[in-house]
């Protein structure tokens, strides 16, 4: 959805268009990150292994 609306301002971007993407993504990641508790710090202290988990 999000996609969708960035790529119909394709014409008014140009290629800030793909920066703008990342940028979204970047953000949606560390939200779920964050909500799901799969920070570093948080998996510590749950006693999981970090390097083991996809975020």
């Amino acid at each position: 959805m999000i996609a969708e609306a960035v790529d119909g301002l394709q014409e008014t971007l140009g290629d800030a268009t793909a920066v703008v993407m990342s940028a979204i993504d970047e953000q949606v990641q560390r939200f779920f990150v964050q909500a799901l508790q799969l920070d570093d710090f948080t998996l510590k202290l749950k006693g999981a292994e970090p390097d083991s988990m996809e975020a």
